[in-house]
Formats: structure tokens, C-alpha cells, sequence
């Protein structure tokens, strides 16, 4: 078996990394399996990173660059840079972990150095790509062009992990889900005949911070579904692929979807509904209702509602719904979000749900509804609905035509992760993120093949495929061109 240290580069130090990565790396580091040598960022933000690392008594050079720019290549200023930092601190792997628009120019890079890359999701995404039909499109021609450059660099570094930081699929309860969905279908050679998805952040953005707000930003034209929205797509499709046999395995998209953007927010709400909300509101408000409609025109999506038909040749395999909302139910009661944590910190809850059904054998009901900041419960109603770590499972099975199942049986997240049921984590989305860095790692330790890696970038085809459609079919509904996208897959 090969051995092989990650020496690590992260790219992109800000409320992501730091929450997730740097904390996990950090319990690694310095050991057989990792070490972070290094990090780079934009120039403006040294002080906010230097200040985080010396609180948490981390150690290692931060590298910063003025630019920003969003183009596809990289300089070559900042490629002279980063080939610098790979030569002196001999690095071998790179965390991406930037906004999705520097995604591509990072991973396109890293793969002509033979590095190993965890990156954030969406994979990548377009400054205006939700009203524009060629980048749209691009979404999936980039992701193709560097699922292809893997394989090709592979022939050089047969070694190579290249893994996304999809959460979702290192989650326990999907794994549960996952492998009740695989027992089924053992018995009865049915898939997943129909799959129904609901997301939603529990943001409340006010008018001046969708103008204003870069941080899971809209007013770059791209918005829910490349932020959170790319795990509903992904673990709808891990999902999904885990449920057909060969024989039936789909091999056609067939997708509308509806977007509601900014300019209908302030239609739902407006200036005047927040100014008899919040007194001091034009405290704040930099925008007059006119004036905000104007800017928002070609802003990213806020929610979007999508169903979708996938075929074996002409006939329906599965049909299934994805509805992601970023305007949902929120625990936010003040004007300006000035200050806060705009990851966590800013009233945001989340609730997920999923109905999954195999034809006349199972349904599986998987529901996950926080009613409160994590901050603010008192943690012996976590597991309770509406609790911090809410998450049931209900399974119904036909048990008059196979007797050894049972007809209903619920399961706790509790139940369900060792974990939490020892008190180990605070967090189930915690220990998902955790576990997929720790994979990361391990594969380029245990030089693994893709085809056991949880997040292969090579197994992100669909959930790819869905995300391009989406803006698509959206941009289609919005402006009077095509809605049914079709797509082979």
C-alpha cells in the first residue's frame, strides 16, 4: 500500500474555511496523514484572517493576492505565485474553498500540477448565469472539460484524488436511506420511482444587502441554486444512482423549473412593509423601492421551484420534484445584518425534507425542521421537532407481501449517528463535513481507487447536469425562450 502525506495549500480562508476546514486540518496536522503548510487570500482580508489564526494559536504563512478576477485562466502573476508556494512548501494537495466563481481558474490549475483537490461546491458557477444561457450551459461543458482533465492527468498521477465537499453524502442519515434503498431494490428490482426535495436556509435578506451583500451573494446574477442549493441537486442524484440496475438506468433529463428573484421580493414585501416592521429601518435602507427594482433586474435566483422526468429511452423511470428556497421561515428581528455571522448568525434556520418512493414497496419520509438559532436552545430539545439536531426517518414497507418487514418504523438521528449518540458532536452537519475531509486525506494516504471515494469529482454527472438545467429552464420561463430542457445524461 502506498503512503503518501498531504502537505496542504487552502485557498480561501474565509467563514467557510474557518468553520469547517482549518478546525478539522487542524486536529490532523502536523501528523502522518496532513499538515497545512500554508494559505493564500485576497489581500483585504489579512487582518480578519490574521486575527482568527493568532485567537486560535494557529501557525502557518497566509499568502495574499490583490487580484480578483473572476475569468476562467489564471495570471500569470498569481500563477507565478502559487508555483512559488507549491516549490518552497513541496505541497502536493489543494483545499478549495473560495466562492464558486474562482473555482474553475483553482482546480484547472491545481490539476496541471498533479495536485490533489478538495473543493467546495457548486462546482463552478457564472457571474450572471441565471440570465444568460450560454454560461448556463457552460456550468456543465466546465465541469466536463475538468472531470475529462482528471482522467488525463491521472495518466501522469495515477494517484490523484480530486473529491468535492459534498457534505451530504458523508452524512449518516443519507447513508441510512441510502442503504434501506439498496435493500429494497435487492428484493423487488424497483428503483426510485419517484423523489420529492425541499430545502430551505431560512435567510431574510433586507433590499441593501441584496444590493450590497458579496458573501453568498445575488447581485453577481447568481444566487440559491450555487450556494446551498448545489446538495439538494447532488443528493437527490447520489440518491438516485444507487437505486438503478443496468437495465434501467436512465438516460434522458427532461426539467422545468420557476425562479423567483429580488425584483419579486420587494413585491411580497415591501419598503413600506418593512418600514412598519422595523422603525429604524431607513436607518439602514440605502435604496427607494424604484431604485432597488432597477439594480435587481439581472440578480441571481432567491428560490426556485423545478420538476424533472428521467428516462430510460421513452419510458419514465423516476419523476421527481427539487423546490429550494432561500426565503424561508427565519428567527431574524433586526434591521441590519452589520457585524454578524452572514454563515450562521444572522436568524437563519433550516428546514429539509425528502419523500422517496419505490414504486408499491417503500416510501421513505426523511424530515429535518430547526424552529431556532443554535445559539439560543436549550440542548435537551435538540433531537426534538424543531430542535437543533432534528432529524427523523419514517420508513413505510409493504410487510403484507414480504412479512419480515415492518409496515412503519421510525428512526432518530440519534439513532442513527454514534457520534452524537456519544456526545462526540455537536452538530450532524459537523460530522458530515468532518468525515469528508477526513476521506480526503485518507484517499490520498491509502491511494484509493475512484471508484470507492464517496465524492469522486467523476461522480458528480447528474447532480451537474440538473444544476445547468435548472438555470436553463429558469432563464427560459423568465425571458420567453425554451423551459423543458432535455438533456442526455
Amino acid at each position: 500500500m502506498t503512503y503518501c502525506k498531504s502537505r496542504i495549500l487552502i485557498i480561501g480562508l474565509g467563514y467557510y474555511a474557518r468553520r469547517t476546514y482549518l478546525p478539522v486540518l487542524a486536529n490532523n496536522s502536523s501528523t502522518s496523514i496532513s499538515s497545512i503548510e500554508c494559505g493564500l487570500d485576497l489581500s483585504s482580508q489579512s487582518q480578519i484572517i490574521q486575527e482568527y489564526l493568532d485567537k486560535k494559536n494557529l501557525y502557518f504563512p497566509v499568502y495574499y493576492t490583490s487580484e480578483y478576477d473572476i475569468s476562467k485562466r489564471i495570471s500569470t502573476d498569481l500563477e507565478n505565485l502559487l508555483n512559488s508556494i507549491v516549490l518552497k512548501h513541496r505541497i502536493n494537495s489543494v483545499i478549495i474553498s473560495t466562492e464558486p466563481l474562482a473555482h474553475f481558474k483553482y482546480a484547472d490549475w491545481a490539476l496541471s500540477k498533479g495536485l490533489n483537490i478538495l473543493m467546495d461546491k457548486p462546482i463552478t458557477t457564472e457571474i450572471d448565469v441565471s440570465c444568460s444561457l450560454e454560461k448556463a450551459k457552460s456550468l456543465l461543458k466546465d465541469y466536463i472539460y475538468l472531470k475529462n482533465k482528471y482522467i488525463d492527468t491521472k495518466l501522469t498521477y495515477p494517484n490523484l484524488v480530486f473529491n468535492l465537499m459534498s457534505q451530504r453524502r458523508f452524512h449518516p442519515a443519507f447513508h441510512f436511506v441510502k442503504n434501506q434503498i439498496r435493500e429494497v431494490l435487492g428484493k423487488t428490482n424497483c428503483p426510485i420511482t419517484s423523489i420529492q426535495c425541499c430545502h430551505s436556509d431560512g435567510q431574510w435578506r433586507f433590499p441593501t444587502e441584496i444590493v450590497e451583500q458579496n458573501y453568498h451573494p445575488y447581485n453577481q446574477g447568481y444566487g440559491k441554486c450555487s450556494h446551498s442549493g448545489y446538495h439538494a441537486f447532488d443528493i437527490v442524484s447520489w440518491l438516485l444512482n444507487s437505486s438503478y440496475t443496468d437495465n434501467k438506468k436512465p438516460n434522458k433529463l427532461e426539467l422545468n423549473s420557476f425562479g423567483v428573484f429580488p425584483a419579486d421580493l420587494i413585491n411580497q414585501v415591501n419598503m413600506e412593509d418593512y418600514r412598519n416592521l422595523f422603525s429604524d429601518f431607513d436607518e439602514f435602507n440605502h435604496y427607494s423601492e424604484s431604485q432597488f427594482i432597477e439594480l435587481s433586474q439581472n440578480y441571481g435566483e432567491v428560490d426556485t421551484f423545478t420538476n424533472f422526468t428521467l428516462k430510460n429511452n421513452n419510458s419514465i423511470t423516476t419523476v421527481g420534484s427539487i423546490n429550494l428556497i432561500h426565503n424561508g421561515s427565519s428567527q431574524r428581528n433586526w434591521p441590519s445584518a452589520i457585524g454578524r455571522d452572514l454563515y450562521k448568525g444572522n436568524g437563519r434556520i433550516k428546514h429539509e425534507h425528502y419523500y422517496i418512493v419505490q414504486g408499491p414497496f417503500q416510501a421513505i419520509l426523511y424530515e429535518a425542521y430547526q424552529a431556532h438559532e443554535d445559539h439560543e436552545q436549550d440542548p435537551l430539545q435538540h433531537f426534538l421537532f424543531g430542535g437543533k439536531c432534528h432529524l427523523d426517518i419514517h420508513i413505510f414497507r409493504n410487510s403484507k407481501l414480504f412479512p419480515s418487514w415492518k409496515a412503519h418504523e421510525l428512526f432518530q438521528v440519534k439513532d442513527i449517528s454514534q457520534k452524537l449518540n456519544t456526545g462526540q458532536t455537536l452538530g450532524i452537519q459537523e460530522e458530515s463535513r468532518e468525515n469528508c475531509i477526513i476521506e480526503f486525506l485518507t484517499n490520498i494516504v491509502e491511494a484509493r481507487p475512484d471508484s470507492i471515494q464517496t465524492s469522486c469529482i467523476l461522480d458528480h454527472t447528474l447532480g451537474t447536469t440538473l444544476l445547468s438545467s435548472v438555470y436553463q429552464s429558469m432563464i427560459g420561463n423568465r425571458f420567453g425562450g425554451e423551459s423543458v430542457i432535455k438533456q442526455d445524461i
